[in-house]
């Protein structure tokens, strides 16, 4: 018989494994299906009008992206990573995310990914 301490114990060791890039990605995907999952920051939408990012191109590369490497934890002990797509041609946009405890997703900024 397994007591409740120890099962405590195994799930707090579960929860601190690693996400890996794959995984971060079928959640960052399936989450941003709904737009009201996407929470979108004042220096986000600031970013989006600098660099001539709309919000359809940041939810298609929400929707239909890559994560580019592995996630890394937040301060608040949430996953942190970026989706990239090429769109516009031959541009790639990227969209650093904050896959949030609550099924939510916090787009911390936007930006292209190749420098012109």
């Amino acid at each position: 018989m397994i007591d409740a301490a120890c099962t405590h114990h195994w799930a707090l060791k579960v929860a601190e494994l690693p996400l890996s890039a794959a995984n971060a990605e079928r959640l960052v995907k399936r989450r941003a299906q709904v737009s009201e999952n996407v929470i979108v920051g004042d220096h986000t939408r600031k970013r989006m009008s600098e660099r001539d990012i709309d919000i359809d191109d940041v939810l298609r590369v929400l929707r239909t992206g890559s994560v580019d490497a592995s996630p890394t934890r937040t301060d608040q002990g949430e996953w942190q990573c970026k989706m990239v797509k090429r769109i516009k041609g031959t541009r790639s946009v990227g969209v650093v995310t904050i896959i949030l405890h609550k099924e939510k997703l916090f787009l911390k900024t936007v930006e292209w990914e190749d420098l012109r």
